[in-house]
């Protein structure tokens, strides 16, 4: 269970990552994280909660990658124990919207690191453009990144190329089909009150985590990450995973993502909070003068702007990568006339 600590009605609200393998690296600014998000079920993936492990995680590691797990999650939505194709396609793109919408409604939560909030992400730069705020916020952001589940899944081919290989071994390993079965029946019994069939809930949350938890840990362990940050505890499926998937270099296997130190690859932090109340003693602080431009003035600035990168002859990454350009001078410079920043 998560832990919040700290005065019940404070608005400070803090996150930490417990653990002990941090120890084990003596500067965690050179370390990469895989922060695992929700998209239901767990409101600590949410809201203030949400922009606390952002502040957290981009604070403290060298790289993040915000993990949305979207598409995944169409398992929690299956209500056969063997779905059609269409069915299952129909799911997966359910799951994909409530992932995109996840992603709109804590919009705000991702641009707190870039001093951007939704509204000027929106109105005065991409407002109307098809330009995609997902790949415009990786490409401003310098050490995090928010992914869906899709494009986890492309971060490796050889994952996908051994996908359905690495998936069967849970039916086959005893410690891999155990831990599933250990974290479903668990999942059923606390979801027992709802009006779908216990063989349909075990079905569905057993495919779930054969998906996820071997996807999570041997991806990340390929890419060198270090720490996989939930507000949960390691269930037992991840726990097994790594240790069944990652090994030392010596006990090579395709199925196995081979590494100097597998202690130092995808360490499970179980994120708490700490909630605490602002003090008046507090100095207060001074607003800097600026030179501002009134808002609707700036969108029109804005929409001429990209409009313009819009009908040049070029690829269209090239058209993203010059708007992105001017979203990340806009958020260094925004306290300076538009006319200035553009000049």
């Amino acid at each position: 269970m998560v832990k919040v600590k700290g005065s019940k009605n404070g608005d400070i609200l803090k996150a930490r990552f417990e653990g002990n393998s941090k120890s084990l690296f003596p500067n965690l600014n050179k370390t990469k994280a895989v922060v695992l998000l929700s998209i239901k079920g767990n409101q600590y993936c949410t809201g203030d909660y949400l922009s606390a492990i952002i502040e957290k995680a981009t604070a403290e590691f060298g790289f993040t990658t915000f993990l949305i797990a979207d598409e995944v999650y169409w398992h929690n939505l299956c209500r056969d124990i063997e779905p059609n194709t269409s069915t299952v396609n129909a799911l997966k793109e359910e799951a994909t919207l409530l992932g995109k919408t996840y992603f709109e409604n804590h919009l705000d939560c991702f641009l707190k690191p870039l001093g951007l909030n939704s509204t000027e992400f929106d109105s005065h730069l991409i407002e109307a453009f098809p330009l995609d705020k997902q790949a415009a916020l990786n490409r401003i952001a310098t050490n995090y990144e928010v992914v869906f589940w899709r494009d986890w899944l492309n971060k490796s081919n050889e994952y996908l190329s051994l996908q359905s290989q690495i998936t069967a071994l849970y039916q086959s390993e005893p410690v891999l089909a155990e831990s599933v079965q250990r974290v479903a029946s668990d999942f059923v019994r606390r979801h027992a009150h709802e009006s779908v069939s216990n063989d349909v809930l075990m079905q569905s949350s057993t495919n779930y985590l054969i998906e996820e938890s071997p996807a999570v840990m041997w991806i990340a362990a390929s890419l060198g990450v270090n720490f996989i940050v939930y507000p949960g505890e390691m269930i037992a499926s991840f726990a097994a995973s790594r240790d069944y998937f990652i090994r030392t270099e010596e006990e090579k296997s395709p199925l196995f993502v081979s590494i100097s130190q597998p202690k130092l690859a995808v360490n499970w932090l179980e994120v708490s909070f700490i909630r605490s109340r602002s003090t008046d003693n507090s100095k207060p602080t001074k607003n800097k003068p600026s030179v501002s431009v009134d808002d609707h003035e700036l969108t029109r600035l804005m929409r001429g702007v990209t409009e313009g990168i819009f009908s040049l002859d070029v690829e269209h990454n090239e058209k993203i990568r010059l708007i992105t350009d001017i979203m990340l001078t806009y958020q260094k410079r925004k306290s300076m006339d538009l006319s200035e920043m553009l000049g």
